[in-house]
Order: structure tokens, then C-alpha cells, then sequence
């Protein structure tokens, strides 16, 4: 059965009607605003349209991992994205556009978000959030792409531990915060749109490294072929790609199925 569209609470429109979207959706609940947003996507949806949801059944993380957003407790959104023209390249800093863009939200409450390569939001070494990244292709071209978040906001919004395979926590219990949901997917959409031109550039590279979590310490890596590494994290790469310092040597990570602090 389709999600139903339904007018947006007062609270809602006042922060986001100013922004220049171009269109928004509120579901009160949505299996996924991934899906919802692919939905509008193939109806012509356009870059910048955004979809948010008061409660999420079935959203997902990265690996196929479960995300439930309780009503009126966390945040879910999810974006449209339209390609440019040889943004294939790009493609792999879509999930840690999302994710920078939240944490520099939520900077903005003077909330120190650090970002778990590639794409989760901790603080306080506890996963708040994460960010997913879907791409779809006509031939060898991305036609279109979603960027989904979701955020543990006010207390009570963490799953159960024994849901998770990292500790996880909330913004208002972690520093006693209750932070609006409305002004913090306003301001994510500022900063989203503010990096959308500087994407490919070192500055981009920069801030992300600049929250990157685990810095100088040791970690573990295992990776989508099974492979795993372990030494000291010393940052990234031009191409966003983590650099390790392991017995044998530097190398460097372009793809994680797990980063874990050692």
C-alpha cells in the first residue's frame, strides 16, 4: 500500500518553506524515505526535492542493516539527487556528502559530530546516525541517486543494544540537547546544497577528514573481500579513500565492509 502524502505540521513548514526546494513531501509513516524518494524520482522529481517522514519502518543502512525511526523521536530524510554529466567519479563520496552535511547541521547546536569512515555520525564515540547513498544507472550513466539519513534526535530514539553491531545513543541524551527536527533538516539542507558544487573539491576532502573519527589510533579493517588489515589510521587520501599504517606498510581502503577502533 503507498505511504500517504499528508500537509506538513506547522512546525515543519515554518522551517522548511523558506528554503529554495524545490518541492518537499511529509509521510507521518513511510516503510523507507529511500523509497519514497525513488518513487518521486522516477515521476521527474528534481535535484534538491526532499522527503521527510515522522516515523520509519523499514529503512536500511549500509550491508543491508535495519534503520526504524520511532514517531516523533528521531529524524529521517532522504534527497534527490540528479548527476551531472561525468559524475561517475563522484559517485563514492555521496554517502560522506550526506553525512558531513548532517554533522555540520548539527554543529550548529554545538553538537561534536565525528564521522566512522564512510558514512556513520558518532559522538561521544556512539552512533547517532548514518548515511546511505543509492544510485541507479541508465547504461553506463547515472540517471539518479537518493542520499537517506537518519538521526537518533531526542531520548528514547536509540535501537536496543542487542539490534546494533555498534554502541549506539541519542543527541538529547548524550548532551541533553532536545534538538528540533524541523531546524536541523533545514539547516542539513543548507549544507547539503552548499557542497553540491564543491564535491570534487580538496575542500570537501578537507572537512570530511577534518570530523574523521579515530584519527592516530589503531583500527581494524575488514573489507568486502574478507581481507583484514590492522594498524594506525592516519586520515585520507586525495580520493577520500582511508589511509592505513599497517606492520607492512601504508595502504589504502576504498571500500570497508567494517571500521572498528581497536
Amino acid at each position: 500500500m503507498r505511504e500517504r502524502i499528508c500537509p506538513p505540521p506547522p512546525g515543519w513548514r515554518a522551517a522548511l518553506d523558506g528554503l529554495p526546494l524545490p518541492a518537499w513531501r511529509y509521510y507521518p509513516r513511510v516503510g523507507s524515505t529511500n523509497d519514497a524518494a525513488w518513487d518521486w524520482a522516477v515521476q521527474g522529481a528534481a535535484e534538491g526535492c526532499l522527503v521527510v517522514a515522522d516515523a520509519q519502518t523499514a529503512g536500511r543502512g549500509r550491508r543491508g542493516r535495519r534503520w526504524f525511526t520511532l514517531p516523533g523521536r528521531a529524524l529521517a530524510l532522504s534527497v534527490v539527487v540528479r548527476p551531472l554529466p561525468g559524475a561517475a567519479a563522484r559517485l563514492p563520496r555521496y554517502a560522506a556528502w550526506a553525512a558531513l552535511a548532517m554533522a555540520e547541521a548539527l554543529a550548529q547546536w554545538d553538537v561534536p559530530v565525528a564521522l566512522k569512515w564512510p558514512n556513520d555520525l558518532l559522538l561521544h564515540d556512539r552512533k547517532i546516525g548514518g548515511a546511505l547513498a543509492e544510485t541507479r544507472w541508465q547504461g553506463d550513466t547515472p540517471w539518479a541517486a537518493v542520499l537517506g539519513v537518519g538521526v537518533n534526535l531526542l531520548r528514547g530514539s536509540a535501537p536496543q543494544p542487542q539490534t546494533v553491531d555498534y554502541p549506539a545513543g541519542d543527541v538529547e541524551s548524550l548532551t541533553g540537547r532536545a534538538l528540533p527536527r524541523p531546524q536541523v533538516t533545514a539547516a542539513f539542507w543548507r549544507r547539503w546544497a552548499w557542497w553540491r558544487p564543491r564535491l570534487g573539491s580538496p575542500a570537501f576532502v578537507e572537512a570530511w577528514q577534518r570530523r574523521l573519527a579515530w584519527r592516530g589510533q589503531r583500527v581494524q579493517v575488514r573489507t568486502p573481500q574478507g581481507e583484514v588489515l590492522e594498524g594506525v589510521l592516519q586520515g585520507l587520501d586525495a580520493d577520500g579513500g582511508l589511509r592505513i599504517l599497517t606492520a607492512g606498510g601504508q595502504r589504502v581502503v576504498r571500500h570497508a565492509a567494517t571500521v572498528r577502533r581497536m
